[in-house]
């Protein structure tokens, strides 16, 4: 917990959702239309909705709004109109004990050690919850997940 990684990930999809998100009613809101739009109930979406800050707002380090919701696809079908691919390669990452209102502390600490290795940002963030009310109603006991695409050279 709250050390930064190098992680390899292969190609992803999500489901994406554009949404400006700078609350928790904001949050619970962007969940009910990605419901909405996937015909899917809110109850399976534990560790595969997420959100994401646009990697404009990520070099300017305007982290206090989100910008994306997102929901893992793992093989379902959807509206193709709704993917985005994620690509494979290296990104930067950090698991954190806390909830998305924790999280600018952990973007800051991202983007120095990308600025620190003279890596380049290459695409918008990406932010899980992987335990939460969920699994457990304890705040004390979320984790959370950042990875941010970087290319080395």
């Amino acid at each position: 917990m709250d050390v930064v990684r190098e992680i390899e990930f292969e190609e992803r999809s999500i489901v994406l959702l554009k949404e400006k998100i700078k609350s928790n009613n904001d949050l619970e809101l962007s969940i009910r239309h990605l419901e909405n739009r996937t015909n899917k109930n809110a109850s399976i979406f534990n560790g595969k909705v997420g959100v994401s800050i646009s990697i404009d707002k990520l070099k300017n380090r305007i982290l206090d709004e989100y910008d994306y919701i997102f929901l893992f696809t793992e093989g379902e079908r959807y509206n193709k109109n709704l993917i985005k691919v994620l690509p494979e390669g290296t990104y930067i990452s950090v698991r954190f004990t806390g909830t998305h209102e924790n999280s600018p502390v952990y973007y800051d600490k991202l983007l120095k050690y990308i600025e620190e290795k003279g890596y380049t940002i290459i695409d918008d963030s990406i932010e899980i919850t992987l335990i939460d009310f969920g699994l457990t109603t304890e705040k004390s006991e979320f984790v959370t997940e950042i990875q941010i695409l970087i290319n080395k050279s």
